[in-house]
């Protein structure tokens, strides 16, 4: 920026000489208003305000074009990354007309060298077309996509592109200038799909194409075998009651086995207390009363867990002979006398009678 200022701190002060400071040709000078626009133009690239800078290089422009105003416009946007618009300004200099100071050969010196950074820093931009939309691209290993304009910065890079379907590939090499817009296209087409027929039939195969199309024709035709569905097994009420009753019956039977052991808990106490000296009578008899009581439930349990679990096994063997017995019954018939056991069902219900027959 201090090299922009001092340029116009020469232009400012050339301006005021005589024209015939310029070395032939055609001298441009510069208005009033161009020169106030310029003098702020510099006060604000000197406060860091580019922006505001740019838009007075502009309004004297309007005014008149002139090879240095475009210089520091140019340089300006190059500074704030405007690459293009930078080497355009560049460009309008080159064909603008001079003024006496500087010297027309001191501007052009600059430009080439200005225009030479762009070159150097700038980036392209590249777009890759694809003649297949089904065209996977990477860019130097980097994935890109189809009729997408990318920025990168000048070099070689490799582009590849591959099908995904098929696994067709291609590769291209291209060097990317900077500034440049370029276009590359990746031709990569898919193969034709293959008719299984005609690929069944290569190879000397005697049978035609036609011939194989007729035969699959009369059996695509044919009518088709009946779907057959059989039965699937399932429960009958009979097994779910057997199985609750035994289910629950080892459940009580569980319930007998705890009770055992806290009647054994239970008497180990009672022994361990009668082993002291100074018997406490009253916990002597809570504990022989609490042994009764878990021996009592004890053969409760048993009781119960028996009988439910041989009534179960009971509905088990009975089942196959349902069919034979009226439906929601199935008896044991006593002899003249003695026990008999008639085991009935119904949807929502199960159970055993016991007789005796004296």
């Amino acid at each position: 920026m201090k090299q922009i200022v001092a340029v116009w701190l020469v232009v400012l002060c050339g301006l005021w000489s005589a024209s015939a400071a310029a070395q032939g040709g055609v001298v441009y000078t510069p208005t009033k208003a161009q020169i106030r626009l310029l003098q702020r133009a510099a006060v604000a690239v000197q406060n860091g305000e580019t922006k505001q800078a740019r838009d007075f290089y502009r309004q004297a422009l309007e005014l008149g074009p002139f090879n240095v105003a475009h210089l520091s416009l140019g340089r300006l946007m190059q500074k704030d990354g405007d690459c293009q618009g930078a080497l355009e300004q560049f460009e309008a200099a080159r064909k603008a007309p001079v003024v006496a100071a500087p010297p027309a050969d001191q501007v052009i010196f600059k430009l080439d060298a200005f225009t030479q950074e762009l070159r150097q820093e700038c980036p392209g931009e590249l777009k890759v077309t694809c003649a297949e939309s089904r065209t996977v691209l990477t860019l130097n290993g980097e994935p890109i996509k189809c009729e997408a304009w990318v920025s990168r910065p000048p070099g070689r890079y490799t582009i590849e592109g591959t099908i995904e379907d098929s696994g067709e590939e291609v590769s291209k090499e291209i060097v990317l200038l900077a500034l440049e817009r370029r276009e590359v296209s990746m031709d990569i087409e898919a193969p034709p799909p293959v008719d299984p027929l005609e690929a069944a039939t290569r190879g000397g195969n005697e049978v035609g194409v036609e011939t194989m199309r007729e035969a699959l024709g009369v059996v695509s035709r044919m009518p088709k075998p009946p779907v057959v569905v059989l039965p699937e097994p399932g429960l009958t009420s009979r097994d779910v009651w057997g199985w609750s009753l035994v289910g629950g019956g080892a459940l009580a039977l569980g319930a007998g086995g705890v009770f055992t052991a806290l009647v054994a808990q239970t008497n180990a106490e009672s022994r361990s207390l009668a082993d002291q000296n100074n018997i406490e009578r009253s916990r002597a008899e809570a504990l022989i009363e609490e042994s009764e009581r878990w021996a009592a439930l004890q053969f409760v349990g048993y009781g119960i867990g028996g009988t439910l679990v041989a009534t179960g096994i009971l509905l088990f063997v009975f089942d196959g002979e349902e069919s034979a017995a009226p439906e929601g019954d199935v008896a044991v018939e006593p002899s003249a006398a003695g026990p008999s056991l008639q085991i009935w069902t119904d949807p929502n219900a199960a159970g055993a009678t016991l007789h005796w027959a004296f």
